[in-house]
């Protein structure tokens, strides 16, 4: 896979296979086996693959997410972060930014059903009810990086602008 796919898609792959509820290697073997292949291709490329992989991303649209959102200038978000609500329900941010109460929803197709869209609701209020700012997103939203970029720095500004004027 590593000459043919472009670098998103190796972290992606990188991700499933080190992901933490059923991984199926360690990263540990992955860079072993890089430098022990003799007909491996694009090696530097996959090496940069694994500095990126990480075993908390469920899913390749939420790892293209995390690499996209590299480019606000704020370090890695951390993924699939659990934080508590009010009531002490346990919910998990797709890509959040601590540091600045920014959470990051990515919304497949399955979040279109009735019952996971009343589910999203409930979440999304939790967390806003904590001081968190929500972004939720689908697909199309990843198509265009830079205007991606450009419009969660503009939802954050005006967030921390918003709490400082509270």
């Amino acid at each position: 896979m590593g000459s043919v796919l472009a670098l998103p898609d190796l972290v992606a792959v990188a991700d499933h296979l080190i992901r933490r509820n059923a991984p199926l290697c360690s990263i540990t073997e992955l860079l072993e086996r890089l430098e022990v292949g003799d007909r491996i291709s694009r090696r530097s490329l996959l090496r940069q693959a694994l500095a990126f992989a990480n075993p908390r991303s469920e899913s390749r649209p939420e790892t293209a997410l995390r690499l996209i959102l590299l480019g606000c200038g704020w370090g890695e978000p951390e993924a699939n972060l659990e934080v508590r609500s009010l009531d002490g329900r346990v919910m998990r941010i797709d890509l959040a930014f601590p540091q600045h109460n920014l959470a990051i929803e990515y919304h497949g197709d399955h979040h279109r059903s009735r019952e996971q869209w009343m589910r999203d609701l409930a979440r999304r209020s939790r967390l806003e009810a904590l001081g968190w700012t929500v972004v939720e997103l689908i697909a199309d939203d990843l198509l265009d990086p830079d205007e991606l970029v450009a419009r969660i720095t503009a939802i954050a500004s005006r967030a921390r602008l918003i709490a400082r004027l509270g």
